[in-house]
C-alpha cells in the first residue's frame, strides 16, 4: 500500500499525462484497477455510433471510465447502448439531471437532426456541461434549472464535493452526508418544451427521488406524446408515484441490468440500490425488438398530437 500510494503521488504530479496515456488508450486493454488510478485533466474524444463528441475531463471517476472503456463499455454500459439506439430516432431529446452532459452530448452525436436540450441544476455542474456544449459548436441546449411540476423557485440539496451527483429537491435526500443549500429556478417540461414538440420524443431522468415532479411537469405532453423516458429510480415513495403517473398511458417498462441489457417487468418498483427503467411505448418496444409484457391497466386513447 506504501508502494501504491507513491506511485498514485508521482502520477498526481507527472505532466504530459494524455501524450502518455492515449497509446495505451488505443492499443491495450487495462483492467479496471489499473485506469481507475491513471487520470488526468484535460479534453478527449468519444466515439458515439458513428459519430463522436468531445468531452473534458476532470479526473472524475466517470469521466474516466468512459475514456478508458468508451460508451458502451464503462460507465452504465447497458443504459447508453440503449440510449443511443433510442437517441437516433428521436426528433426531441431531453437530459434532465444533465451533470457535464454526456447523454446530451452522445444523443447528439448519433442523430445530428434532433433538438437536445440539457437540464442542470448545480451551478458548477452547469458550467462543465456549458463548457462541454461549447466543445461541440453548441448544438446542445443548456439549461440552467431544475425540471419539476411547477415554474419557479425552489431549494436544491447539493452534495459536497467537485462534482456533486446526487443533488435533490428532495428534503432529507441525502441523509448524513454534509451538503449546501441553493435556491434554484424549477421549470416543467411543459413550459422547457412548448405544447407541441415533435413526435418522437426522449426524455433522460435523473434527479435523486423527485421523478414523478419531473413526469407531473410534462401535463398534457405525458398523453399527447407519451415521450420515452430512461429514469433512475432509487428506493422510497417515488417509484410507486411515478408508476401512477405512468400506468393510464399504456407504458411498458423494463429494468435496465446493466451486464444483461434491459429485462422486462410489469411494473416499476423500489430496489435497494436504484435502477435504470425504460419506460416506453409497446411500439418503440418491438422496435427494438425487445419483448413486452402487457400494461398493467388499459392505455387511455392518443390524441392528434401523439407519435403514429
Amino acid at each position: 500500500k506504501l508502494l501504491e500510494a507513491s506511485l498514485g503521488r508521482l502520477w498526481d504530479v507527472m505532466p504530459a499525462k494524455r501524450l502518455l496515456l492515449e497509446p495505451l488508450r488505443r492499443y491495450a486493454r487495462l483492467p479496471e484497477p489499473v485506469f481507475r488510478r491513471l487520470h488526468f485533466h484535460g479534453v478527449f474524444t468519444i466515439r458515439a455510433g458513428d459519430g463522436s463528441f468531445r468531452l473534458r475531463h476532470y479526473g472524475n471517476q466517470i469521466e474516466n471510465e468512459l475514456y478508458w472503456r468508451g460508451l458502451e463499455g464503462g460507465w452504465e454500459p447497458a443504459t447508453l447502448r440503449l440510449w443511443l439506439r433510442l437517441a437516433a430516432r428521436a426528433s426531441t431529446v431531453v437530459d434532465v439531471g444533465a451533470n457535464t452532459g454526456v447523454f446530451a452530448l452522445a444523443a447528439r452525436a448519433v442523430n445530428p437532426r434532433a433538438r437536445v436540450l440539457a437540464v442542470e441544476p448545480v451551478e458548477r455542474c452547469f458550467e462543465r456541461l456549458r463548457g462541454n456544449c461549447r466543445l461541440n459548436g453548441d448544438r446542445v441546449e443548456a439549461v440552467l434549472a431544475a425540471a419539476s411540476d411547477r415554474d419557479g423557485v425552489a431549494e436544491l440539496i447539493v452534495p459536497a464535493g467537485d462534482n456533486p451527483l446526487s443533488a435533490s429537491l428532495e428534503a432529507g435526500h441525502a441523509g448524513d452526508l454534509p451538503v449546501a443549500k441553493a435556491q434554484v429556478r424549477t421549470l416543467r417540461l411543459e413550459s422547457l418544451l412548448g405544447s407541441a414538440p415533435e413526435p418522437p420524443v426522449l426524455i433522460k431522468v435523473d434527479v435523486e427521488g423527485h421523478e414523478a415532479a419531473v413526469v407531473r411537469g410534462l401535463d398534457t405532453l405525458l398523453g399527447d406524446v407519451r415521450p420515452t423516458l430512461v429514469v433512475e429510480v432509487l428506493p422510497g415513495e417515488a417509484a410507486a408515484a411515478l408508476a401512477a403517473l405512468l400506468q393510464p398511458h399504456g407504458y411498458r417498462y423494463f429494468h435496465i441490468h446493466e451486464s444483461a441489457g434491459p429485462v422486462p417487468v410489469a411494473g416499476i418498483q423500489s430496489l435497494p440500490g436504484g435502477w435504470n427503467y425504460l419506460c416506453c411505448q409497446a411500439d418503440v418496444a418491438e422496435e427494438l425488438g425487445l419483448d413486452t409484457p402487457p400494461p398493467a391497466t388499459p392505455a387511455t386513447p392518443r390524441t392528434s398530437g401523439s407519435r403514429p
